[in-house]
């Protein structure tokens, strides 16, 4: 809009030279002062109507009075660029006129303006149109950009999972590595040493036998401790969710929204499971919907478990009263970590709801 506005200011002054020439000073002010005005109406509206309007009224004026066409150049720069035909050709009549009413040189200089103010035009149309292909380049640049940022992301975070991923694959095989070997070496160890304590009768030896027994079996168990340690380390709850999802009848469309760190507290992981196995359960058994929608979120505050279906669920409300891990035990299993469990079912869905704070010690490590 600047250009254009360069652009008439420009024109309207090659106007007002070509209509001082014609000898009367205030007429060519006049003459000026209007087509300039009729002009600026395009950059107080946008309406295509209105700056037709404004400048057919002042082609009106030239076809009445000939000497108006001195102002003419500044009103071909609209009708130029709205490429309006009918605008066009009442110009070209209007100059017609002025070669038979007016002075020849003045018509002629009139002409040249008209010509200079379509080559103007013409020029800032292209301009426009680059910086406007400029413009559309630099956004297309920057919303690639923006998708390679994002991609990268993606890429990187699909690379720290699989190394999270694989990390905690080594965890499972370690555990099972020791228990398999380990674990069954020592647990012949003491049967051997049991068999030992039997058939001996020296009361010394059955003393120092005893000792190396109780030394195993202290072994044994530090062994089955750092076996469950590292088998509890190892649960990925997001993969876990989802297989437990698989377990859901083939007619229900589930969802999945994970966001917590890889290093959760076991006791959360353990925990959350347990409920969504138990919510999933009676889904099965008793929603008459076909969705279900799984949330597990760290806030920097406390854990939450959302699980949400889409049906009627009349008897989820109520604990089992007893075997499995029951309803009852999902409330006693989140309250033990200083949590609540929220349960509401009705003629809309059922869903369990779970808040467990970080405050007990359950942080990341």
């Amino acid at each position: 809009m600047n250009t254009r506005m360069l652009d008439k200011a420009a024109i309207s002054l090659l106007v007002a030279v070509i209509a001082t020439a014609g000898g009367n000073e205030i007429y060519a002010v006049a003459v000026t002062f209007i087509a300039f005005s009729l002009s600026m109406l395009t950059f107080c509206t946008d309406r295509r109507r209105t700056v037709i309007a404004a400048s057919g009224i002042y082609i009106l004026l030239c076809l009445l009075e000939p000497r108006f066409c001195y102002g003419l150049p500044v009103i071909v720069y609209d009708v130029a660029r709205l490429r309006n035909v009918p605008l066009s050709a009442a110009a070209a009549a209007a100059m017609l006129l002025a070669f038979a009413e007016t002075d020849t040189g003045m018509a002629f200089l009139c002409l040249v303006g008209i010509v200079a103010s379509i080559v103007t035009e013409l020029k800032t149309e292209r301009l426009e149109l680059a910086e406007k292909g400029l413009i559309e380049t630099r956004d297309n640049s920057e919303e690639i950009n923006m998708l390679l940022t994002e991609k990268n992301r993606n890429l990187i975070r699909l690379r720290d999972y699989e190394v999270y991923t694989a990390k905690l694959k080594e965890r499972n095989r370690i555990a099972r590595e020791i228990h398999d070997n380990v674990g069954h070496i020592l647990t012949r160890c003491l049967l051997q040493m049991g068999a030992l304590l039997v058939v001996t009768k020296d009361e010394q030896q059955r003393e120092n036998l005893e000792s190396i027994r109780q030394s195993i079996d202290g072994a044994m168990t530090s062994i089955r401790q750092s076996v469950h340690d590292l088998h509890d380390d190892s649960i990925d709850m997001g993969s876990s969710v989802r297989e437990l999802i698989k377990s859901l009848p083939k007619h229900f469309s589930a969802s999945f929204d994970y966001g917590c760190g890889e290093n959760s507290p076991r006791e959360i992981k353990l925990a959350f499971l347990g409920i969504i196995k138990e919510a999933l359960n009676n889904i099965a058994k008793h929603s008459s919907g076909d969705r279900v929608h799984i949330s597990i979120r760290e806030n920097p505050a406390f854990y939450r478990l959302t699980v949400v279906d889409n049906g009627a669920n009349p008897t989820a409300v109520n604990p089992t009263p007893s075997g499995g891990i029951g309803l009852e035990n999902m409330r006693s299993r989140t309250e033990s970590l200083g949590g609540i469990l929220r349960i509401e079912s009705s003629d809309e869905g059922f869903k369990v709801f779970a808040s467990i704070p970080k405050s007990g010690g359950y942080t990341a490590d």
